[in-house]
């Protein structure tokens, strides 16, 4: 249990989680279970192992079923020479070793390929939302100018109306007498 617990701690550790030495002397279960939520909060897509054949099997089994459950890689460093325990436990987790053309293909793919496809994409992104900006723009133009058109046409209207209330209101008897002088023509002006 003493492996299992200084495991957890130095993977705290390496994560740049402040472990008091308090924690390395609990139950190996806190500090997995600690380790396993910073795995999983974290930004953590990858853990490399240094001095893995150094671990005995059981931690070596644990840690790396803990690590794979959060969806980060293992990336094992160990000496060329293992024990046959060391051999089974990778056997039984479906462990294989990489060539070092494997290995160097995966960190370039991690390093360069990631964030160029990232970058490629931001682009587009940013590209997209300026396309969207001035397509409001536009939409807020037009609006603009069909808001002024009924504000003109509502004024021309108003203007009639005002000048139908004036002849109503201010020649309401004169008009009368006009549409009667023009309805009998034998009728003679009258002067006011």
């Amino acid at each position: 249990k003493e492996n299992g617990q200084v495991l957890w701690a130095d993977l705290l550790d390496a994560l740049g989680k402040e472990t008091s030495s308090a924690l390395r002397g609990r139950a190996d279960s806190h500090s997995e279970a600690l380790a396993f939520c910073w795995l999983t909060a974290g930004d953590v897509t990858d853990v490399v192992v240094a001095g893995a054949h150094l671990l005995p099997p059981r931690p070596l089994i644990e840690l790396c079923s803990m690590i794979t459950s959060t969806g980060v890689r293992t990336w094992l460093l160990y000496d060329i020479e293992t024990c046959d325990e060391r051999e089974l436990a990778e056997q039984s987790l479906g462990l294989r070793t990489l060539s070092l053309d494997e290995f160097v293909i995966a960190f370039f793919t991690i390093v360069v390929g990631l964030p160029v496809v990232l970058g490629i994409g931001g682009d587009m992104f940013k590209r997209w939302l300026k396309h969207k900006e001035k397509m409001a723009e536009a939409l807020n133009h037009e609006t603009a100018e069909k808001a002024a058109q009924y504000a003109a046409h509502t004024e021309r209207l108003e203007q009639r109306v005002r000048v139908l209330e004036r002849i109503v209101t201010d020649k309401g008897l004169e008009v009368s007498d006009e549409i009667e002088r023009l309805r009998d023509p034998a009728r003679p002006a009258q002067l006011h």
